[in-house]
């Protein structure tokens, strides 16, 4: 029994999918977690946005993601977790002077 060549593509493209899901669970497994780039004050943290975010915005402009694209992603997104979160305190800050200004 033959296949039709649309079945084929098919097979073959559902193949690759598994393939490479199977890869970066495998590669994401072995680097679940990575040491976040430190972002002890404001100036680190937005020199680390910054920097980690353009190298995340050139991931992201490829026409195709390797596996190792989507780790390096996935290891990015620590860093920028974390200076992210050192600007928490200044919008809450900024908010609450807003709010005391009468600002909607």
């Amino acid at each position: 029994m033959f296949m039709s060549l649309s079945t084929l593509r098919r097979l073959l493209l559902i193949t690759a999918a598994v393939s490479t899901i199977t890869s970066t669970a495998v590669l994401a497994s072995e680097s679940s977690h990575f040491e976040p780039v430190a972002s002890p004050d404001l100036a680190s943290a937005l020199c680390n946005l910054t920097t980690y975010n353009a190298e995340l915005s050139a991931i992201k402009d490829k026409t195709e993601l390797t596996t190792l694209d989507m780790v390096k992603v996935h290891e990015l997104t620590y860093t920028l977790e974390q200076a992210a979160r050192c600007f928490h305190p200044v919008t809450r800050r900024l908010a609450g002077v807003a709010a005391d200004a009468g600002a909607p």
